[in-house]
């Protein structure tokens, strides 16, 4: 699984760094790290099956039309986190499918 960070601000729709994702853990652990404050979208999507698990996978969000279908299903899923400057989130429990 890949855990994906959306921003939910109308004006950074188009900014792929302010886009993130990380690899979920066997555990089901997940941490960003560096990322600038503001509203997201949290989205989890399983790794495609044509994608290698030893070998980190190019982001999403550097293509342009991946970019705009994770934020449309990150915004249908509507699971949103708000980060404030210097503020660390632990413990945050993501539910996946039905």
């Amino acid at each position: 699984m890949l855990a994906h960070l959306a921003p939910a601000e109308p004006e950074a729709r188009d900014k792929a760094l302010r886009f993130a994702e990380t690899r979920v853990e066997s555990d089901g652990q997940f941490s960003f790290g560096n990322l600038a404050p503001g509203k997201y979208w949290l989205l989890a999507r399983p790794i495609p099956d044509y994608e290698p698990n030893e070998k980190p996978t190019r982001p999403a969000a550097w293509d342009a039309a991946e970019r705009a279908k994770l934020r449309r299903e990150a915004e249908a899923a509507n699971v949103v986190i708000e980060l404030k400057p210097c503020q660390r989130l632990s413990g945050y429990v993501l539910r996946y499918g039905k």
